[in-house]
């Protein structure tokens, strides 16, 4: 229970940083415009903008809970970025 009020507290802390909040109304951006021009244009268009609404969520979420002090997570949340880079790079489609 404890852990979770001391998630919160940081979390309510980092995200009046202007990148998490820049970050989220990104995401939320390429969301909502994802999904109204879902059927309207092209399907690539479409998934190009929920990568990037999800690329967007991936960099707030690593700006918030990256920590200063603690260099061993840090590194730890790094390479774990790289790895939500390489998971999105799986549904990525090539047409020739």
């Amino acid at each position: 229970m404890s852990g979770i009020l001391a998630m919160s507290a940081m979390l309510a802390v980092s995200s009046s940083e202007p990148a998490v909040i820049g970050s989220l109304l990104a995401a939320f951006t390429f969301g909502i415009a994802a999904f109204v021009l879902n059927g309207r244009v092209d399907e690539r268009h479409v998934g190009s903008m929920g990568l990037l609404a999800a690329l967007s969520a991936g960099f707030g979420l690593y700006a918030a809970l990256a920590p200063t002090e603690n260099d061993v997570v840090a590194v730890v949340l790094f390479l774990g970025f790289f790895a939500f880079l390489r998971l999105l790079s799986q549904f990525e489609s090539v047409r020739r």
